[in-house]
């Protein structure tokens, strides 16, 4: 059976249910339909020409990654899916499947753009989702050119590496198995920001057009991306960027990236668990400060 096929079957089983009445704040409804747990919303590749709002329960977004399905995270009730390939009239960029029994809202691209265009909150909300990801990689590029982090990666991660850290710095340690020879565990103190976390790239790739400052070796299918994860310090203490990576990154539980509400996330004091490539990559962090 083809995916097409899965698709189309997929949706035949969901219950169908025409909504009457007017949306939040005052916007039509399209319809209304239900999806049973496991069942498919849409897929990877589809056309993005409609935006679910989901009304009940969570769905989970995930991507085919070679032989592998990655799980890159969940979202919940309230919040829209699909809406940013919708704005870019971009195909779907993920699988979006029912994580248990959902309800969802769809909304016509049409119908969509005049609820932007007439609820201010929602229009501001996707204009500083835009501007997240317009602005995420020339920002990290910006402040690592007027940086005075040593230029040396090698030099950089062994000056890293002292005795405690200063509230005024993060610092990074492994948080699965697979980096305990990678990381000591004692960690690493960051000295200097952004710092960047990414994938060292195999022979003929490009490197990453922003310095990377700590690089891990990932075979195929990578879970982790050449410059995945920024950490950003602001003046109310420090947050992770997702640069766009191909499978997102989460801040302890909250889902960033491209496939997501957001591409930034504050880091609380004490710990923070950040995971890069899905929710069962081993790319998973502790970040203290």
């Amino acid at each position: 059976m083809s995916d097409y096929q899965s698709c189309v079957q997929d949706r035949d089983r969901s219950v169908f249910k025409p909504t009457v009445g007017m949306g939040p704040k005052g916007a039509p409804h399209m319809r209304e339909r239900r999806y049973g747990s496991g069942k498919t919303i849409f897929r990877e590749g589809e056309d993005s020409n409609s935006v679910c709002r989901i009304i009940a329960g969570r769905v989970e977004v995930v991507k085919e990654h070679g032989p592998q399905v990655v799980v890159l995270g969940h979202i919940g009730t309230g919040e829209y899916v699909g809406e940013m390939g919708v704005i870019q009239g971009r195909p779907r960029c993920a699988t979006v499947r029912a994580e248990n029994e959902v309800t969802v809202e769809w909304i016509e691209r049409a119908e969509f753009l005049k609820l932007v265009s007439e609820n201010n909150q929602t229009a501001f909300e996707l204009i500083i989702r835009l501007s997240e990801r317009l602005t995420s990689l020339n920002s990290v590029y910006s402040e690592s050119v007027i940086s005075d982090r040593p230029v040396s990666q090698t030099e950089q991660f062994s000056t890293s590496v002292t005795a405690g850290s200063e509230p005024s710095k993060v610092s990074i340690y492994g948080h699965a198995p697979e980096l305990e020879d990678f990381l000591p565990p004692e960690g690493l103190v960051i000295d200097a920001y952004p710092y960047v976390v990414g994938r060292l790239p195999k022979k003929g790739e490009s490197a990453p057009e922003i310095d990377v400052n700590l690089t891990f070796e990932d075979s195929k299918p990578y879970r982790m991306s050449r410059a995945h994860f920024a950490i950003l310090r602001t003046q109310d203490g420090f947050q992770v960027r997702d640069l766009e990576s191909s499978l997102g990154t989460s801040v302890n539980g909250v889902f960033l990236g491209k496939h997501f509400g957001s591409d930034l996330a504050s880091l609380k004091r004490g710990e923070n668990i950040v995971a890069a490539g899905g929710v069962d990559s081993k790319f998973r962090f502790r970040l203290v400060w």
